[in-house]
Formats: C-alpha cells, structure tokens, sequence
C-alpha cells in the first residue's frame, strides 16, 4: 500500500494484494457511482482525520469502481453520507499473482482535510475470496 500527496487537496492511494488472484472475489467494473455497502465484499479504504476531536473520514473503493465516502463524529458513531464529494478515480490492473487497485481522491471540498490540517490516515482491505470468506 502506497500513499501520494501530489497537492493539499489530493490524495493518490495504491493498493497491493499478491498470491493466488484467481481466488479473489472481485466484482466486475461498473459505472463509477457513489454505492453503500462496498465493505461487505472485496473494497479498500481509507480512514482520515484532522488531529481535532475523534471525527474522521471514510472511504471505500470497489474494483467494480463503486465508491462510498461517511463522515463520522466519533469511532462508529454519527455516520453520515459525504455528498459534497466529487467522485473518486479508480483504477484496477491484475495479473496471476497481483491485483492493484490506485484510487484518486480529491479532497477540496472537505476543507478540514486540505493543507496541513490531516493528521491521521489508515489504510485497510476487505478481501472476498472465490468461497465468499471475507478478511
């Protein structure tokens, strides 16, 4: 896992799974849309928060290119849907023993995530293999 800064208002994020690919579960591409629900299968995300208060940020990527942002006012409490998000670009590439998914996230309209203000960041992976065993 990787993450790129290139600008305050950008945040590039490149995920790595190796081994038998053949055996993870991976939707199929789609329409880019914003959809709830992605962690339930094969996603990735991102958790982000300023260094002020437990309020943080989530972002989940699909390789069908789905896509889900929340806002949280404490640890999994206050949930609530970021609609002021421009939609996230994302990427997949595979092979027989890698899957990559870089996903482009542009944070200018959640100011309290530009500049200097971000403190903390998590990456994490849902994965679904083929019997639909989820880590």
């Amino acid at each position: 896992m990787r993450v790129h800064r290139p600008t305050a208002a950008r945040l590039d994020l490149i995920y790595g799974v190796q081994g038998d690919i053949a055996r993870l579960l991976v939707p199929p591409t789609s329409e880019p849309r914003r959809t709830d629900g992605l962690w339930q299968h094969t996603c990735f995300e991102v958790f982000l928060a300023t260094g002020e208060g437990p309020a943080y940020y989530e972002f989940n990527f699909s390789p069908s290119t789905q896509w889900a942002a929340y806002r949280f006012d404490s640890y999994r409490k206050g949930m609530n849907p970021v609609v002021s998000l421009s939609w996230p670009r994302v990427y997949v590439d595979r092979d027989a023993d890698r899957f990559t998914l870089s996903a482009a996230l542009d944070l200018e309209s959640l100011p309290d995530l530009t500049g200097t203000s971000l403190a903390r960041l998590a990456l994490t992976a849902v994965i679904e293999d083929t019997d639909h065993h989820i880590s």
